[in-house]
């Protein structure tokens, strides 16, 4: 099993309001524990897109929560579509905020980065 080894940064704004880095135990406290993330579709989406001569699909890159409770990986709808993933099926979700909601199902890769296959 891999290891991701990364550290844990954010900015605020110190008593002079000018913007410093937080130091990583209040960055983890403030924000989680975040990664960097590609979101995009899988090589045979992005293939037939191309054969057909629709425009490419410009993956999606941003921080991402890791949620260790989690039974499953929950991508904002309106990030799904910019990263062009293909909706496949719908399925319930029970979460702290909505239970038992019906939610789309999309295809695609997440790529965390600092980890290597």
């Amino acid at each position: 099993m891999p290891t991701l080894s990364i550290r844990v940064q954010s900015k605020r704004k110190d008593q002079h309001g000018n913007v410093v880095l937080a130091n990583q135990s209040t960055a983890l406290r403030v924000g989680g524990p975040r990664v960097y993330v590609t979101l995009s579709p899988f090589e045979d989406q992005i293939q037939s897109l191309a054969k057909k001569g629709e425009i490419p699909i410009t993956p999606v890159t941003g921080m991402a929560l890791i949620d260790t409770g989690a039974s499953a990986t929950c991508i904002d709808r309106t990030t799904a579509a910019k990263a062009g993933l293909a909706i496949v099926d719908s399925g319930r979700i029970s979460s702290a905020t909505h239970a038992n909601e019906v939610v789309q199902i999309f295809a695609g890769r997440l790529e965390i980065h600092g980890l290597r296959p």
